[in-house]
């Protein structure tokens, strides 16, 4: 069974320590802000109440968080650079497969994913998005996320046009690095080698690959035609890690300082203007 991308098989996998925020474990320690002052100094308590608050003000502005969006076949990488990415200041990477790994299934939202993948079935569409997007706004009331300064990468999700249409309101998707990989047999190896190195050895089979490929050229690909085409910028999948990363590099990096000029101006109209001394 697919889910985001990712085989039902990874729920096996330990989810680690974490704490449950709206049935999702997330990361109990808190980060400061790039720049900002450490938590320690004010308590999680109250860092964590002036984020929700600024979580409230970010809703009701109507704000979306700006997103780039990591498309391209099952073994064309995007996974690998979409870590790499999320260890570079001003970039978050969220990975639906990670989202589902970390569901507290003891939990509501846990109960009700149970129900779809423990018959083996696929997880809709509405539960997927709301699941993802209940993480997502932890991770930011938790001081894991911060959309003012940070572009959110987004790896697995959305995963057909319905998802998409259902994350209008939430991303606003300013990039898609779409990874391009013409080579079907090197995709099929990178997946076979991939699964051994993960032991689901299962996805090692070429037909259950070939299965996964063609779910995606079905469902996934189609994602494409939903976004305008000057969104989507092409780079070549069967090129090393560190050039296809030096790709993705110099398109971000133009979008990155545009949004740090935004974070500037918005912040020096929020400032007290001084007042004017009468002569």
């Amino acid at each position: 069974m697919e889910l985001c991308g990712r085989n039902a098989d990874a729920l096996d996998r330990p989810f680690g320590s974490s704490m449950a925020l709206f049935g999702v474990g997330v990361a109990s320690q808190s980060k400061s802000p790039p720049g900002g002052d450490e938590c320690g100094k004010t308590g999680t308590g109250g860092a964590v109440t002036s984020l929700a608050v600024g979580l409230a003000e970010h809703k009701l502005m109507g704000m979306r968080y700006k997103s780039i969006l990591l498309f391209g076949a099952p073994g064309s990488g995007k996974g690998t650079q979409g870590k790499i990415l999320g260890n570079i200041p001003g970039f978050y990477h969220s990975a639906c497969g990670e989202v589902f790994r970390s569901l507290d299934l003891q939990s509501e939202m846990g109960r009700v994913f149970w129900e779809y993948a423990g018959k083996g079935q696929l997880v809709p569409d509405e539960f997927t998005v709301k699941l993802w997007k209940q993480y997502i706004q932890g991770m930011e009331m938790v001081n894991q996320f911060f959309p003012e300064t940070q572009l959110l990468i987004l790896d697995g999700i959305p995963r057909n046009v319905e998802q998409a249409r259902l994350l209008e309101e939430t991303i606003e998707v300013v990039k898609i690095i779409h990874l391009v990989c013409a080579d079907y047999a090197k995709m099929v190896e990178r997946l076979k080698r991939r699964a051994l190195k993960e032991n689901r050895f299962d996805d090692a089979n070429e037909k259950v690959i070939q299965r996964r490929l063609e779910v995606y050229e079905q469902e996934t690909r189609p994602v494409l035609g939903f976004y305008p085409s000057d969104k989507i910028a092409k780079i070549d999948a069967t090129m090393s890690q560190i050039r296809v990363l030096s790709e993705i590099i110099r398109i971000l990096v133009p979008l990155k300082e545009e949004v740090d000029g935004d974070g500037e101006r918005d912040l020096k109209i929020g400032q007290p203007q001084p007042a004017k001394v009468a002569s």
